[in-house]
Order: C-alpha cells, then structure tokens, then sequence
C-alpha cells in the first residue's frame, strides 16, 4: 500500500516537471547514486541534437527508512556560470499520509521561504485520497484547492438482462 502511495508521489512529481516543460527528447540526465538511492540528477538541454546546456540540478534526502524525505531543486545561471538555489520538496510521512511541501528559495534572505503550496496523499482502506492546499498569509490556515479521491482497482461485475 505504501509502495501505491510512493508511486503516486514521484509520479506527481514527474508531472511537475512535466508541466514545466521538461519534455524528455529535449533533455538529457546524469544521475548520481549512492547504493539504490539517487543523491542527485542534473538534467541539460539538448540544443542542436548535440550540444547539452546546464538547465537544472536535483539533491535527494532520505530518512532512515530510505524514504524521500527532500528533493532541492537547483537552476543554471548562465551569467554566474553556477547552480542557483530554486526550490524545495520536503516530504512527510504519517501512517497512512505523505505530505509533499513546496517552498521557494528567496534570494535576499537566502534561505527557503516557508512552504506555500502542499499536497496530501492519503491512503484509506485502499484507495488513495489526495488534497491540494495553499497557504492563506490573511487566514494564517491551509485552503483546500482541489481534492481527488482515487479508487484501487475492483472486480466490476457487469449484469446483463435478456
């Protein structure tokens, strides 16, 4: 069950990226590992069909479990010639819940601002439930935007009447 739920994770994540126009044929990846665990991804564009040029940087955390507990996003700055911080993933685990928080970096506190954005998976007698949130600087609460429930797969029975 918490294999569907890590699945639906990096999958949310993969679409993320997705949307940001990180379109495969238009990109190339170095992956570093430690053991099984991917400690970072570095992702050029391809220009030309030959050149590759510096895009973004990805940094994986892990807990003792070996569970994704970060994912820091790094992004190319052409005029610097280094990696700039971008954003944050940081993930939480409850006993049927991932909790996925998205935080910018902000430049002149140079530090991760608070989360702003959050993403709640939660597995409940094997479906899986997720709910998007913002923050509400007015409120100081989460606002539910969007809520999905996700059922697993069911023996369908279709009946016929002659």
């Amino acid at each position: 069950m918490k294999n569907l739920v890590m699945t639906l994770v990096f999958a949310a994540s993969s679409l993320v990226n997705g949307l940001a126009g990180n379109v495969e044929s238009k990109f190339a990846y170095n992956v570093e590992k430690d053991g099984e665990q991917i400690t970072s991804q570095t992702v050029y564009q391809i220009e030309e069909s030959k050149y590759l040029k510096q895009h973004l940087k990805y940094e994986f955390q892990y807990d003792a479990a070996n569970r994704l507990i970060q994912k820091e996003a790094w992004k190319w700055n052409a005029g610097a010639q280094t990696y700039e911080h971008y954003y944050c993933l940081n993930y939480h685990y409850a006993d049927d819940e991932v909790t996925l928080e998205y935080a910018l970096w902000n430049e002149k506190a140079e530090a991760y601002d608070a989360a702003n954005e959050k993403a709640v998976y939660q597995l409940e007698a094997g479906n899986v439930n997720y709910f998007a949130f913002e923050w509400n600087r007015h409120l100081q609460d989460w606002n539910l935007m969007v809520s999905h429930d996700t059922w697993a797969a069911q023996e369908v029975q279709l009946l016929t009447e002659k």
